[in-house]
């Protein structure tokens, strides 16, 4: 119960599900892809700050981001209606079908697996 949060009613037409694209593939929903700007602007900050181990530390800060807004837009929000009825709309912000949340778990390892055992650089 303490994910959940009252917000105020919605018309039924916020509501429908989101149509698939002509060949069935959803690549992203939300604003999923918008995410990866925190990682980036983490990383480049970083990277511009204090060189390649930047990078890495920034990689890293970037995905615990990531982590966190992810975890916070995918959270379920209670809606209700005025006339008492109760809608739990997917409030859903994926890439490939992943919660944005768990893409920061895949960051993280990213740069620690850099950070530790030179697996390459994200930006160059």
């Amino acid at each position: 119960m303490s994910d959940r949060l009252l917000a105020p009613a919605l018309p039924p037409a916020a509501l429908k599900p989101k149509q698939l694209k002509e060949d069935g593939a959803v690549w992203w929903t939300g604003c999923g892809p918008l995410f990866f700007l925190i990682v980036a602007l983490a990383t480049g900050v970083s990277a511009a700050t204090w060189g390649e181990a930047g990078e890495n530390v920034g990689t890293i800060v970037g995905g615990l981001l990531l982590w966190l807004i992810g975890r916070y837009v995918n959270r379920d929000v209670l809606y209700v209606h005025p006339e008492g009825n109760e809608y739990l709309p997917p409030n859903r912000h994926t890439v490939y079908s992943i919660p944005v949340q768990y893409w920061g778990v895949v960051v993280v390892l990213w740069g620690i697996g850099a950070w530790i055992f030179g697996w390459g650089d994200l930006f160059g």
